[in-house]
């Protein structure tokens, strides 16, 4: 979010810092979604060309460029049926590659909330969703698996694209400015989002320039 329209630079941020904790597919995810997320703050082509655009950030051989085609299709064969396209990954993502029958299970030694599954849900969400808010947030929760990271990631996604101005006049929608903390003690045990907000566009103006 903090570098709009610079997809590259978001990907590098966004390996730096996930690259502490982890290693291999979860560093596929974390150049997408940054990559993603930079082109939408800038761009009003369709959700699904982004989508695409998005991919070259990846290894073509990864397995989250498996999960963004593979979601793609999925949508277009099941246009109308979430639960259908969903099921397409539960059964070869989730109950095929498990399988103690199967000699290609768990290749990646993936668990049973894998990091290519759940990008498959999210994509799943963005693309049912249609750029609309609470249906993006709606589907990722239904879509289930690490439903909460999931929806969280969908509508970063639609969110950054819509910007807050036109998400707080949603109807039922309330965000209280304020932000408690009780599991980092290094940091501030109290803040107001709107000075986080204002935090990160200080540091977006800085990483512009």
């Amino acid at each position: 979010m903090i570098a709009p329209g610079m997809p590259q630079t978001a990907a590098d941020l966004g390996v730096h810092y996930a690259g502490i904790a982890v290693s291999g597919e979860p560093l596929q995810a974390a150049r997408y979604w940054t990559t993603l997320i930079s082109l939408v703050a800038v761009r009003s082509d369709p959700l699904e060309d982004l989508l695409r655009e998005s991919l070259p950030a990846v290894d073509p051989a990864s397995a989250q460029a498996e999960a963004v085609q593979g979601a793609i299709k999925a949508f277009h064969d099941h246009p109308g049926d979430w639960k259908a396209a969903r099921q397409v990954f539960h059964e070869k993502w989730y109950v095929s590659r498990k399988a103690p029958w199967n000699p290609d299970a768990r290749p990646r030694k993936w668990n049973d909330n894998s990091t290519p599954l759940n990008g498959a849900m999210v994509l799943l969400a963005l693309l049912y969703g249609n750029g609309d808010f609470y249906q993006t947030g709606q589907y990722a929760m239904a879509l289930g698996y690490d439903a909460d990271c999931n929806a969280a990631t969908a509508c970063a996604v639609v969110g950054q694209r819509a910007g807050f101005a036109a998400i707080r006049k949603l109807p039922g929608f309330n965000m209280p400015d304020r932000y408690a903390n009780q599991t980092r003690p290094q940091l501030p045990k109290e803040c107001k989002v709107s000075e986080q907000a204002e935090l990160m566009l200080r540091l977006c103006e800085k990483l512009i320039l």
